[in-house]
């Protein structure tokens, strides 16, 4: 098998590509974690170590908030040994596999649903590791009748764009939210929205 060292490296090759986003932790009982945040569109990926360990190690109830979050899917991946034995050299395994020496690695992501409200919960076990992973749905532009001469342009999230020509150049549009309406008496124009 891998030093159980391997293991962390793994789990941070899983969840650490992109860039670093910042991230906060609210811990009112005082428990031994950390977390880490990386961006790589469309997927985000928090790692949070349960660092407890010993008589009185305490599991996490996780609750993450993403700020601005686009909707999307939450998956997760776990660092885990044997009976949480903060000192085990076998029976590891990160997203239920063993990492070896001599066969490819098959570890597998655990589907949880859908990111609501930029909300989701998860638990960490003591002496283990827990990288979650929300990838983004892609974003769609609504487009419904608002009246005579009128279109309502809608979309979850990203940057509304216009161009005249449907092959671009498309430019950012400023100052407009979602839901936004367009009048249809303005010359040929075409819409999309940039994921941000």
């Amino acid at each position: 098998g891998v030093y159980p060292k391997g293991y962390g490296v793994k789990a941070f090759d899983v969840g650490g590509h992109g860039s670093v986003e910042p991230v906060g932790i609210v811990n009112p009982d005082n428990m031994n974690l950390t977390a880490y945040a990386v961006a790589n569109f469309p997927n985000y990926y928090v790692t949070v170590i349960n660092r407890e360990y010993g008589a009185g190690a305490r599991t996490a109830d996780v609750s993450l908030t993403f700020d601005d979050s686009p909707p999307g899917t939450v998956s997760t991946m776990s660092l885990a040994a044997s009976g949480n034995n903060v000192w085990a050299t076998n029976g590891i395994t990160l997203g239920g596999a063993t990492i070896t020496n001599n066969t490819p690695w098959a570890g597998q992501w655990a589907a949880l649903g859908t990111l609501t409200n930029g909300q989701f919960n998860v638990t960490v076990p003591f002496t283990s590791a827990v990288i979650i992973r929300v990838t983004a749905a892609p974003v769609t532009l609504n487009v419904q009748a608002a009246g005579a001469s009128q279109l309502q342009l809608s979309w979850a999230y990203g940057v509304l764009q216009s161009a005249t020509n449907i092959a671009g150049p498309y430019g950012d549009i400023s100052n407009v939210i979602s839901p936004s309406v367009i009048s249809t008496t303005n010359l040929q124009e075409y819409y999309r929205v940039r994921e941000d």
